[in-house]
């Protein structure tokens, strides 16, 4: 059986596509998951043809600081793993640079997936950030430049990202596997109020908008990391693994997403928590400025997208109205956008 490295700059476990990936790919192939952690090293055996070697990073986990210093804890780790690999998966442009060094130490191939837009980091936050995104950025995108030439296979989150990548790199071919969840067959559950939002992450500077939802007596129910929020109808709902999550906010009216097209990588993105919401059987309230998620909305008739925020409250009064329409739509295309079916085409690309 073939043996795969996987690399991984974050903590597997706040990592679903990562965790799907090498899920399906054990059933082929012996994976070892390389990935960095704050907390202590260890080994882990999730399935008998998948093990996670846990990285524990001395200094905070900084991205940029791991290269900036010359520090490549992968390179080492993987070689004191004692192994051989045939391939190298390489998750994002922090990783492509040790992905390419171990694709020459073992003669393997190398597979690059990137989970976002990179190149369009910056805009929209506070000075320090744009600071450190520029840094961090122009640092990486060069070794993205540099090493993604090497790589066998590339493939990313979503078609209007594969465009982005082929036109940058001058790439002949750049495949899409969505990320999408597992597929829900369980009945929707009973909603617990026809009047509410269930929004799931960071809300940050989208604050304004929730606030306008709330202004008007709509529940909000919110997924994720605390946030200092103190307004009537705001319901913090604490975090909920990915496993449980479609099931426990399938009892909500809709699904919010906040996006921003001052920066590309939301312009262009496509993440977890979309195809969570339609799982769950949620119609999905977007704004506009989301290209990839507004057209899936509207080409499938699943929810709404609103054009700013004094649209915002009739979007979603609308979606209510015709709330069996919405989730009818959804029930339709639930099988045909599931892990299932992006297992196969992973599996697929990797026989080629």
């Amino acid at each position: 059986m073939k043996r795969i490295c996987v690399l991984l700059t974050n903590d597997y476990e706040h990592d679903s596509r990562v965790k799907k990936e090498c899920n399906s790919l054990s059933k082929k192939y012996k994976v070892d998951l390389f990935c960095l952690t704050k907390k202590e090293p260890k080994v882990i055996n999730e399935n008998k043809n998948w093990t996670v070697y846990k990285i524990n990073v001395k200094f905070p986990l900084n991205k940029m600081f791991i290269y900036f210093f010359g520090v490549n804890p992968f390179i080492d780790n993987v070689v004191k793993a004692n192994k051989s690999y045939d391939l190298i998966w390489a998750n994002d442009f922090d990783t492509l640079k040790a992905g390419y060094l171990l694709k020459e130490k073992f003669s393997a191939k190398l597979v690059y997936d990137s989970h976002e837009y990179w190149r369009g980091m910056s805009g929209g936050d506070t000075l320090f950030l744009e600071i450190y995104k520029c840094i961090y950025c122009n640092l990486f995108l060069g070794h993205e430049k540099k090493y993604i030439k090497f790589a066998d296979i590339v493939f990313t989150v979503n078609e209007y990202i594969a465009k982005l990548l082929k036109k940058d790199y001058n790439l002949p071919n750049v495949s899409v596997l969505y990320n999408v969840s597992y597929l829900n067959n369980s009945l929707v559950s009973k909603i617990k109020e026809v009047n509410s939002i269930v929004y799931v992450g960071k809300i940050g500077n989208h604050l304004e908008q929730i606030k306008l939802l709330l202004d008007v007596g709509v529940d909000v129910y919110h997924y994720g990391k605390p946030e200092d929020i103190n307004f009537e109808h705001y319901h913090y709902s604490g975090y909920i693994p990915e496993s449980k999550i479609v099931n426990q906010i399938s009892k909500y009216g809709v699904g919010l997403l906040l996006y921003s097209a001052i920066r590309l990588d939301e312009k262009y993105s496509s993440p977890n928590k979309f195809f969570q919401y339609i799982q769950a059987g949620l119609p999905v309230l977007i704004n506009n400025d989301s290209v990839f998620m507004s057209n899936f909305v509207n080409k499938y008739k699943i929810g709404l997208g609103f054009k700013n925020n004094n649209d915002l409250n009739n979007s979603y009064n609308l979606i209510i109205k015709n709330r069996d329409k919405y989730v009818s739509n959804i029930v339709n295309i639930k099988k045909a956008f599931c892990w299932e079916n992006e297992e196969k085409k992973l599996l697929n690309m990797l026989v080629k």
